[in-house]
């Protein structure tokens, strides 16, 4: 028998999230309601009712909040081939057929050589990332113009599956955490540079002042931390965050503007 959590979480794009993170959301939602027991009585027909698609339709906008914003429409249906098509035959068109299909690395996909470039110059080029709501960022493997170990932090299990064939048939050595970064208590990986692209907003909305508690979990020289200039659909432009600046500010050396996001280089070295 179907439970409540496959019922509200069976579009295909959510079928991959990390699970207790999807059964946080919607345990918050039902709270103080009998939904669950409703449900549990008479599934078949409770799935028919206004009431429940009303929670659906509320439980998809919160997970879209920090899972989903990003992806185009191809997204589903087109991923697992175009991962498969990467393997087999990697080029300048295979990666840029993948990134075009996560909003995120759609809009920087022709700048990834740039912004690696002008990023590096600073830091150094790393002989570790890790990458924390990674996203399809790692797909732009190819354009960090250096090797080095990739590890993949996100709440996409699904994609993170995804990331991993592409990575041990590249033969780069890497770990994958599906993982709810609002609740992550173990330690992060040590390594040269975080990535932390167009995160902290989404974490901030589930959980205030997470921020600041993961920065302060970090183990690496160098945060690199990226938030859009423009809202979906770039008809709005978005303020600089000043509590994000507040929190960094003393250990910002760099920033670089893409044409929707700015990126801050902050240093993370102990005095």
């Amino acid at each position: 028998m179907v439970t409540l959590i496959e019922a509200l979480l069976e579009k295909r794009e959510l079928q991959g999230i990390h699970r207790p993170f999807a059964e946080r959301i919607i345990q918050k939602i039902i709270a103080n309601t009998t939904i669950e027991q409703d449900f549990t009585a008479e599934p078949e027909r409770y799935m028919k009712k206004k009431i429940f698609q009303k929670i659906k339709k509320e439980v998809r906008a919160q997970i879209r909040e920090v899972y989903g914003v990003f992806f185009e429409k191809k997204y589903s249906s087109k991923k697992d081939k175009y991962v498969q098509e990467l393997i087999v035959n990697e080029n300048e068109e295979t990666v840029q057929q993948l990134l075009q299909i996560h909003r995120s690395t759609n809009e920087r996909r022709e700048a990834y050589d740039y912004l690696y470039t002008l990023l590096f110059e600073k830091t150094g080029k790393p002989e570790s990332i890790l990458d924390i709501g990674c996203g399809f960022n790692p797909f732009a493997y190819t354009y960090l113009s250096c090797t080095p170990s990739y590890h993949c932090m996100d709440l996409a299990c699904a994609d993170l599956r995804l990331i991993t064939a592409y990575f041990t048939h590249k033969k780069v050595p890497h770990t994958i955490t599906c993982a709810d970064l609002t609740t992550y208590d173990k330690p992060f990986v040590k390594t040269d540079i975080v990535f932390a692209f167009k995160v902290f907003d989404s974490l901030e909305t589930i959980q205030k002042g997470i921020t600041k508690k993961i920065i302060q979990a970090l183990q690496a020289n160098y945060l690199i931390a990226s938030f859009p200039t423009k809202s979906i659909g770039k008809k709005k432009t978005i303020p600089r965050r000043e509590w994000f600046l507040r929190l960094v500010n003393e250990h910002i050396i760099d920033t670089i503007s893409l044409e929707n996001e700015e990126f801050y280089i902050i240093t993370l070295k102990k005095e």
